[in-house]
């Protein structure tokens, strides 16, 4: 069971990091079922900002998503690699919404050489891409990898400031 206190604690770790606020749009893109939904919701929730949940259709569409995401001025967006992955190719035909902060993508490997094509057409105002890693008996995120470019060699930092 996931207890309160281990999402308190998850967001107090990593406040520091983010900076979340009021001002932030979230936009919640997985199942309840999927451990990855606690840091969506609780994240908007936690710092008084704002959580767009699309419908199943429109998560289903690539165009779609990424117009809401446009639309709605989503600052913080989590997802998979391979969710992620189509929203690369839709950006550079659409264009950047520069509203973004934090692109936080996790549940699965991140493979670096497909950030490349999103680096090649984004400017310094782009958002920072971070590579959570954790698992549900750890309250969602145990490590964080930041990226500036694909080829970049981050440090990997620990989210709850304990030995691994």
């Amino acid at each position: 069971m996931v207890e309160h206190a281990q999402v308190t604690r998850l967001f107090d770790a990593t406040a520091d990091w983010y900076h979340f606020n009021e001002s932030d749009t979230w936009m919640m893109t997985h199942s309840f079922s999927f451990d990855f939904s606690v840091w969506e919701l609780w994240g908007a929730l936690r710092y008084g900002g704002k959580l767009i949940i699309p419908t199943h259709h429109i998560i289903q569409s690539p165009e779609g998503f990424y117009r809401l995401i446009c639309e709605e001025d989503v600052t913080v967006l989590n997802m998979t690699p391979s969710a992620f992955n189509p929203l690369i190719r839709v950006q550079t035909e659409i264009g950047p919404c520069d509203q973004l902060r934090y692109i936080i993508l996790g549940g699965e490997a991140l493979e670096p050489a497909m950030l490349k094509p999103w680096y090649a057409t984004r400017s310094e105002n782009s958002p920072q891409i971070i590579n959570m890693y954790g698992i549900t008996e750890t309250t969602v995120h145990v490590i964080q990898r930041r990226w500036e470019q694909p080829e970049s060699c981050a440090l990997v930092e620990q989210v709850l400031h304990e030995d691994i």
